[in-house]
């Protein structure tokens, strides 16, 4: 039965041939019938049969306890079931010779003990049930079940160790406190068909060099992993499904090679031709199942490899696909989908390829790359995600080839740190950005077609090498692409049509190279410069804007060499200060035109065919300055202060904090109006301090604050910066200053929100780092006192003493929002909004049942409000798909609808 081992990574073990059969019609001749009318009747039956005989049992119960040390069968008269052998002492059966037995009942004294021992010898076990107790085989014992059934068992259902065989056609194993089949040492199995269920434990655990072939089976409902694969040990298993684990649905824990018979660069391998994965090896999974496990479907530690083949990975707790070290995985037609994290998750420096594969439906990121990990996307959907489609962090350096990426909350792509990102041909739709390369990542995009984009198309914040060649970019909700944060980025041969902001920003010092870019169709500019950029802008195409086709902002010093503007009512706008250089540039079909002149090729102010005019480089009287209304940042347009005001008014509860919000808009509007009127303005304090516990919404209004503030002219941009201790405060002596200003200054324009803020001066820690942090903050609020809101939060109790710690705290928080605790109605409501945003429904009977459940919760220190109620809402969903799972033909009803009996604890 025994089979060698693969010679290369790729190599299949082929099928052990089988347990021999132990059929011998010529032993069949020497049968004898035993009666259980005597205690010891077995026994002494035993001790008259000829070697090789039958002993036919008649219905009835057996005490006692057999050893079988001849060539013998044993067989029910009747029905399988209608005998049993019963001991009070363990094993019940211990098999040291070739036997068969064929349709018994055994049952050891309890389910720790062993039932049926084969410790020697070849036996044949056909029809019979292990009603309590465990199956073990050791040593070099060869075993066959047919038919049979194994449960109530602890520890292990089947246990095979030292060099035993065994052939399990048929089996069932259930109902076991512990693993389902243990396999040590260099132990190996065939399982054929049956199922291996209701388990604490594993249902199929494999260690040392031990192996397994699974053929048709079934592993559902463990307490655990469905596989688990330790050490050297190899499985393989066809066609088979793997169901309901409590935590991975496959696991590989292993460390490579062990010893001399093992292949270098091999080491343990787990297969299944349905599902096949290895821990130093090489894995396999086709044609495979793996839904609703508890954790990861699919994990591989080390130096495992994985290769899967028509996968379906579905209903994870956390991610699909988990590998991490040196491991090694490719993937081909594999479908990944709703997955509670991410769709697969790669790090350490582990190398991986997917072709042709689906990723949809994940909880976090698609697809996460992180530490040195290498991942190649060939032919790939990826599609609907929270988050990023594929987000690459740390020194990970992904490549993807072709396929679609779509409906990603965040962004298609996006590569931050020191990550590389190398992408040809690849479709990006429908996302919040569509490609975000920031940080120091570098890489080259081309032939990328990225279109309705929420926010900007293509963003490139990088100070890494990166090049965008030969791409589109349509219809996107903000710019079509930005440039900034220093970058010097490349763009070549890309076409950039619709955008809702301007076609191309160049933002924040961003100095790139564009040539033979086609700008088209902007709702703003065509090319917008933002101050103090630069850059080199050649035989671009610039047209049909509705703002001025290029914009220049004060200090900035572009080159735009052979460009064509036209179409649009202005060409150029300069803001003070601007210093562009114009070469060799032509505008047509303008109506007005401002276009810097110089005598290089015309003369100011002549005219060629067609209303065009050429210039040659401005000189410094070319400065003009910006026209009205023309755009000086690269956001879309400015939110309207009355739609931010429903915003405020549409969250659940917070009835006093609306209003105290609202009443601070309203002093700001009449400080505005006095400002814009010549009147002096009275004293105003917008530094906020937000007092309630934990999930009452203070970073949400903190957001919406910041929106509102823009609309009314008071800051520049609103965005929100979050810190807290761990971002400002430094674990030595002058590092404290450095960091607390580096996170104001990434808030200057917009709000810093600092939670928990009291952690930054703990009590009875007079000479902690916190109080260097406070006075920074102190003195930075003072310089930069019209550029930026800042909003601490935290305890109420707590806040009191914060601000108490310091009397520049106490000059510049002067109003505190409280947030208060929200009913049970509201959470009620929390929970609708859910339900509404995930495509649930909730009915009468169940909101009755969750006011209930949150009219009964205890209110302590660890109550989280608005987080426990999603909190509540996704235990609910988790619970409902685990009742809908049982269902044989669920309905679109119940699909979708919540029970009562979903809540996660009933509370009366």
């Amino acid at each position: 039965m025994r089979w060698a081992r693969p010679k290369s990574p790729t190599a299949v073990p082929p099928v052990p041939s089988g347990t021999p059969s132990l059929t011998d019609p010529a032993a069949e001749a020497a049968t004898l019938l035993v009666v259980p009318d005597r205690p010891g009747a077995l026994a002494a039956a035993l001790a008259t049969v000829e070697d090789g005989g039958t002993l036919v049992l008649a219905p009835g119960t057996y005490l006692e306890s057999l050893r079988l040390e001849r060539d013998v069968t044993l067989r029910a008269q009747a029905a399988p079931g209608t005998v049993r052998l019963v001991a009070a002492t363990q094993p019940v059966v211990d098999v040291r010779a070739n036997v068969r037995l064929h349709g018994l009942t055994l049952a050891g004294p309890d389910p720790q003990s062993v039932a049926l021992r084969i410790g020697d010898g070849v036996a044949e076990v056909v029809d019979c049930e292990v009603l309590t107790g465990r199956v073990e085989v050791g040593e070099a014992a060869r075993v066959q079940l047919r038919g049979c059934r194994v449960g109530h068992a602890q520890a292990a259902g089947i246990h095979l160790f030292g060099a035993a065989t065994a052939e399990l056609d048929g089996t069932v194993v259930t109902a076991v406190d512990g693993s389902g089949i243990v396999l040590a040492d260099q132990a190996e199995v065939i399982v054929r068909g049956g199922r291996v269920s209701e388990l604490t434990g594993s249902a199929l655990r494999l260690t040392g060099r031990s192996r397994a072939r699974l053929e048709g089976c079934e592993l559902s409902g463990v307490g655990r992993i469905g596989l688990l694969v330790e050490g050297a040990a190899a499985a393989t298993v066809q066609g088979g499904r793997i169901d309901r684990c409590g935590d991975e649905g496959v696991a590989v824990l292993g460390s490579g090679p062990q010893g001399p018979d093992d292949d270098p660069g091999t080491g343990a391998q787990v297969r299944l031709d349905d599902c096949v994965l290895v821990a130093g090896g090489t894995a396999w999974l086709q044609d495979c199942r793996i839904r609703q496990a508890g954790k990861a479907a699919v994990v591989a530690v080390e130096h495992g490899r994985l290769d899967l083949r028509s996968c379906r990975l579905d209903g994870t707790g956390t991610s699909g696909v988990v590998a991490r070290g040196d491991a090694r995985l490719v993937a081909e037609d594999v479908e990944i989908r709703g997955t509670g994290a991410n769709g697969v998750f790669l790090s350490d420096a582990t190398v991986a390829q997917l072709t042709g594969s689906t990723v949809e439906d994940a909880g976090y990121s698609a697809v996460h790359v992180s530490g040195a990990a290498s991942l190649e996307l060939d032919g790939c959907r990826i599609l609907r995600t929270p988050e990023h489609g594929v987000h690459v962090t740390g020194e990970a350096q992904v490549v993807v080839r072709g396929g679609r990426i779509g409906d990603c909350a965040m962004s298609g792509l996006h590569a931050q740190d020191t990550a590389r990102l190398t992408v040809q041909d690849c479709d990006v739709t429908a996302s919040g950005v569509g490609v975000s390369v920031v940080g120091a990542a570098g890489g080259r995009l081309a032939g990328v077609v990225v279109m309705r984009s929420a926010g900007t198309g293509v963003q490139l914040g990088t100070t890494g090498e990166l090049s965008l060649v030969g791409s589109r970019i349509e219809s996107a909700g903000k710019a079509g692409l930005l440039i900034q944060d220093a970058c010097e980025a490349t763009v070549q041969e890309c076409t950039i049509r619709d955008a809702a902001g301007s076609g191309v920003v160049v933002w924040t010092a961003g100095r790139p190279h564009l040539r033979a870019v086609t700008v088209r169709g902007a709702a703003k500019n065509a090319l917008f410069l933002g101050d103090g950029t630069g850059g080199r802008f050649e035989d671009c195409d610039l047209a049909a804007s509705a703002y001025p086709v290029v914009h220049v902002g004060s200090a900035a010093t572009p080159v735009l060499r052979s460009c064509r503007l036209h179409d649009a009512g202005q060409d150029v706008t300069l803001a003070e200060g601007a210093h562009p250089v114009f070469e060799d540039c032509t505008v047509a079909d303008i109506a007005t035109s401002s276009l810097p002149q110089a005598t290089a090729t015309a003369e100011a102010g002549d005219q060629v065919p067609g209303g065009t005019t050429t210039t040659g480089p401005s000189g410094p009287g070319g400065v003009v300055a910006a026209t009205a209304g023309a755009p000086v940042t690269p956001s879309q347009p400015p939110e309207s202060l009355d739609d931010l005001l429903a915003d405020l008014e549409a969250l659940i509860g917070l009835a006093r904090v609306k209003q105290d919000v609202a009443a601070m808009v309203k002093l700001m509007q009449t400080v505005r109006r006095r400002q814009d009127a010549g009147l002096a303005a009275p004293p105003l304090s917008r530094h906020l301090v937000f007092a309630g516990n934990p999930g009452t919404g203070k970073t949400t209004v903190a957001r919406l604050y910041g929106r509102l503030l823009t609309a009314l002219g008071m800051l520049r941009s609103g965005h929100l910066v979050e810190a807290d201790r761990g971002v400002m405060v430094g674990e030595y002596v002058g590092h404290t200053a450095p960091r607390t200003t580096e996170v104001f200054r990434k808030a200057l324009g917009g709000v810093l929100f600092i939670d928990e803020a009291y952690s930054l001066v703990p009590p009875g820690a007079s000479n902690d780092f916190g109080q260097e942090a406070v006075a920074t903050l102190v003195k930075l609020m003072e310089d930069h006192r019209d550029e930026v809101v800042v909003i601490v939060a935290g305890y109420p109790d707590e806040m009191g003493r914060f601000i108490a710690s310091n009397p520049g705290l106490a000059s510049r928080f002067s109003r505190t929002l409280h947030f208060e605790d929200y009913a049970p109605q509201e959470l009620v409501e929390i929970v609708r909004t859910q339900c509404d945003k995930h495509e649930y429904e909730l009915p009468d009977s169940t909101r009755s049942a969750l006011l209930g459940y949150f009219e009964g919760l205890p209110r302590g220190t660890g109550f989280g409000n608005g987080r426990t109620a999603r909190q509540v809402f996704q235990q609910m969903t988790e619970r409902q798909a685990q009742r809908v799972a049982d269902l044989v033909d669920p309905s679109t009803a119940d699909l979708l609808r919540l029970a009562p009996h979903d809540l996660p604890v009933n509370i009366g």
